[in-house]
């Protein structure tokens, strides 16, 4: 992968050189000019003064002519500059051959000449734009009196000609040395960006959920604490990770393992979870949970605007023969901002089944109530007000009191005997009894009840010597409850049956009536104040088979019902002695 990084890097070093060797030139063309010259200038210095030496001996008689001729003119390239010689007058006195002397002595003659001669100036090392570097020197005579002036001129073009030179070979020197600068950059800005990029990796991998990567923290820098912080991010980012991710999927089970329906929505009202038991609930299908939110919508036509406000709303819907409880409560992300939507949907089919029984219950229990309260209280108002005059008649309505009073007592006690064995304090004692026995005197108490009401009743003993073990008093209430359900249920001219079964561990002993009970109503027969035969309802409070359900319970045996061959029957086991 390419590193925009490294280019980068490369990029502001070879700037940095390129203004280094630009700055590096303009800074040397600038400085170098003015040093060099002062330098040649100082170099000059000495030939002045021999020369003013030349002269002074010259002017004492110390030399001839000739000799100062020759000395002065020997060797052109000697001085390597002109000479020009002034007396004290300012005359000029003698000078080496140059085609210029002419403008250079009105110059020197003009600027610098009268103070050298008036001794003002002791030694002149100057540059000028006309003359170039200008050094002079005076002369002294025998007295130590200024007699003349020596001059030397050299033209700055020779001294930028040098300069040149040294510029050229500075810039060669500049681009070898930024040359052999550019590979060893490289190299160092290689392994300076090698590591980041490898740790961008490593960063681009941990952001896909791969924590294994590990930058590299051998270097003891800058750098290497940055590979070592993230190795240490990398760790604390997967254990954090791991640990929500333990907690997402422990919650996904939970709400999986809900009997209630769980359907979560962002923000754009797509779903992000939908439990098995909403796929169920809401009949949708199982492979699509998309299809929850349409049915839910199907369901409550307002369900997407509760989704969409802030507060929680509930609603009922009926899904074919369901009753639903739909909740919908709004979830806020960062900042308060709406980030979805979650929806409960409840199966609300069996409590509101249990509140109808319970109202119907109190209805028929009133009923009950009411209705020998009333008898009572009409034929209690009858003989009070003295409206029955015989003897005979008084003893009929006394008689319809007392059977008023034993049914209204009848269902007192049932409410009593329900009431205290849910309650869990009656202790049922067991003990050995003989079950042929029990069966043989219920047979003999319900067989002319069974022929009264039209039926045929049959019994079916277990054996001689059927001993069972448990409560027989509570054994027998039972059995009469069943016994009198199935003769007020039996179908027109049909038959009753008591039967025991010996079995492994115990006897079966069902109580059996021709007819049938709709599939429907079998869950629910034993459940208090349920009546699946509303037509009958009169005949009882439908406390009966409750009660003796919680007896059983009590025992710890079993009851249930069922339809087998034409009949209804009613099953329970007793445990053998």
């Amino acid at each position: 992968m390419k590193s925009g990084f490294l280019r980068k890097l490369l990029s502001f070093v070879l700037l940095t050189l390129l203004v280094f060797a630009v700055l590096t030139a303009a800074l040397f063309t600038y400085t170098s000019r003015n040093i060099f010259a002062g330098m040649k200038a100082q170099d000059m210095v000495p030939a002045a003064q021999y020369i003013g030496e030349i002269v002074s001996q010259y002017q004492r008689g110390e030399i001839g002519p000739n000799t100062f001729e020759r000395l002065l003119n020997s060797d052109p390239t000697l001085w390597d500059a002109t000479v020009l010689i002034f007396d004290r007058d300012g005359s000029l006195l003698a000078h080496t051959p140059n085609d210029t002397f002419e403008r250079m002595q009105a110059s020197i003659t003009k600027d610098f000449l009268p103070d050298m001669l008036a001794g003002k100036t002791g030694r002149l090392v100057t540059s000028s734009a006309e003359l170039g570097l200008v050094v002079g020197t005076p002369v002294y005579g025998v007295d130590a009196a200024v007699s003349g002036a020596v001059f030397l001129t050299k033209p700055l073009d020779e001294v930028n000609a040098a300069l040149g030179g040294l510029d050229t070979a500075l810039l060669i020197s500049i681009l070898i040395v930024s040359l052999a600068i550019i590979l060893p950059a490289y190299f160092v800005s290689r392994g300076m960006t090698r590591p980041i990029l490898q740790m961008s990796e490593a960063a681009r991998a941990m952001a896909h959920g791969d924590y294994s990567v590990k930058a590299d923290d051998r270097r003891k820098d800058e750098i290497g604490q940055l590979g070592r912080s993230l190795n240490e991010l990398s760790g604390a980012l997967s254990t954090t990770i791991g640990d929500l991710v333990l907690e997402r999927n422990r919650l996904r089970n939970v709400l999986d393992g809900l009997r209630e329906g769980i359907v979560a929505v962002d923000d754009t009202g797509r779903v992000t979870h939908c439990n098995p038991a909403a796929v169920r609930l809401l009949k949708s299908d199982a492979a699509d949970w998309q299809t929850a939110p349409a049915r839910l919508s199907a369901l409550w036509p307002g369900y997407s605007g509760a989704a969409a406000s802030g507060e929680v709303a509930s609603y009922m819907a009926q899904s074919g023969e369901n009753t639903l409880k739909i909740t919908v409560t709004q979830l806020t992300g960062r900042g308060g901002r709406r980030a979805g939507a979650v929806t409960m949907v409840q199966d609300v089919t069996e409590e509101e089944r249990l509140e109808q029984t319970r109202r119907d219950y109190v209805a028929n229990v009133s009923h009950e109530l009411r209705t020998p309260i009333a008898s009572i209280r009409s034929l209690a108002d009858a003989l009070n007000d003295g409206l029955v005059k015989s003897g005979e008649d008084k003893t009929r309505y006394y008689g319809y009191i007392l059977r008023e009073s034993m049914r209204l007592s009848r269902l007192i006690n049932d409410l009593l005997e329900l009431s205290r064995l849910q309650s869990g304090g009656v202790a049922l004692e067991k003990r050995p009894f003989n079950l042929g026995e029990l069966m043989m005197e219920l047979s003999e108490r319900f067989e002319a009840a069974a022929g009264d009401s039209g039926l045929r009743f049959a019994l079916e003993l277990p054996g001689e010597d059927a001993k069972a073990f448990s409560n027989e008093d509570r054994v027998e209430q039972v059995l009469v409850a069943l016994l009198d359900n199935a003769i007020k249920y039996a179908a027109d001219g049909g038959r009753v049956t008591l039967c025991a079964e010996p079995k492994e561990d115990g006897y079966l002993v069902s109580v059996c009536n021709t007819g049938h009970i709709p599939e429907e109503h079998l869950p629910h027969l034993f459940e208090r104040f349920y009546k699946a035969d509303t037509a009958h309802a009169e005949q009882g409070t439908g406390l009966g088979l409750a009660i003796a359900k919680e007896v059983m319970s009590l025992l710890g045996e079993r009851i249930w019902a069922e339809n087998c061959g034409g009949e209804a029957c009613f099953r329970f086991t007793l445990a053998k002695s």
